[in-house]
């Protein structure tokens, strides 16, 4: 997709902004529908999360009018994740199953990967790792940018939920890979509370706090999901209990002082030489 060849934001939205407008001069609804879809992908990745539902709910009508089972389905399960995001799980996990339908309804053999990529962070919210990692198979074969960046997600947190602290970094690292050219902000937030539970896991406690905080306060951050993410509340209980209050809060309001790429570059750094140590 040529809406994704570029990293840099401003220009990826440039190009979907004139092509809505070329669209729009010619009343071609479907390039119409596609396009938004596309802006609000960008703005998902950027973590704009409200304007991307935004986006989706105008195309959604556009693709069902003309038949475009295709592209209704995967926008559908597109606002699987923003339901997820907003911490509405079980909506996530319906509309999930809803594009699961479409899915063998119509034969959309190639959404599958798209269903697979919602289905494992739901699983891990859902606390059953080991199915979150099983659906989460071979990333590598993909080539669209939210499915891989998705299951190399799923597996991170599939791998911390079971405690294999070494694939989880692995599968971390990678989806950082993914993240990083894009320079896709929504994406690096997603990634933090996974490197906090990698970090807490091999004892960094300061450093597991500092991402945490980034996280959760960080504008391109939902924190719903993670107030309600089981694996996340239990690493906040156990880093305010072990560290103590007052280490805990200096650490915490260090952390929402951080700049999101440097942290990230330090992560990424990090998974590669093996730790997640700054």
């Amino acid at each position: 997709m040529v809406y994704f060849t570029s990293g840099k934001p401003e220009e990826r939205l440039r190009i979907a902004r004139h092509r809505l407008e070329m669209a729009e001069k010619k009343e071609d609804r479907l390039t119409i529908a596609d396009t938004l879809a596309q802006i609000g992908v960008d703005a998902e990745l950027a973590g704009r999360y409200g304007e991307a539902e935004e986006k989706y709910k105008e195309a959604l009508p556009i693709f069902e009018e003309y038949g475009d089972k295709w592209h209704h389905t995967e926008y559908l399960l597109r606002l699987a994740s923003m339901a997820f995001f907003k911490g509405n799980f079980k909506q996530a996990r319906s509309l999930t199953e809803e594009g699961q339908t479409a899915v063998k309804r119509y034969n959309l053999l190639s959404v599958i990967p798209h269903v697979i990529e919602h289905l494992a962070i739901i699983l891990c919210a859902e606390e059953d790792y080991e199915r979150a990692i099983e659906v989460s198979v071979k990333p590598k074969l993909h080539f669209y940018p939210l499915t891989v960046f998705a299951l190399y997600r799923g597996l991170a947190y599939g791998h911390c939920g079971l405690g294999n602290i070494s694939a989880a970094r692995e599968n971390l690292g990678k989806t950082l890979e993914v993240a990083i050219p894009l320079k896709a902000s929504g994406w690096f937030v997603q990634c933090l509370p996974a490197a906090a539970l990698i970090a807490a896991a091999e004892e960094r406690l300061k450093w597991a706090t500092e991402l945490l905080a980034l996280a959760f306060h960080h504008p391109a951050g939902a924190t719903a999901w993670m107030e309600k993410f089981p694996l996340i509340i239990r690493l906040r209980e156990r880093l305010g209990m072990e560290m103590g209050s007052e280490m805990f809060a200096a650490a915490w309001e260090k952390g929402k002082g951080l700049d999101l790429e440097t942290a990230v570059s330090q992560v990424r750094a990090a998974m590669e030489a093996g730790t997640v140590e700054k």
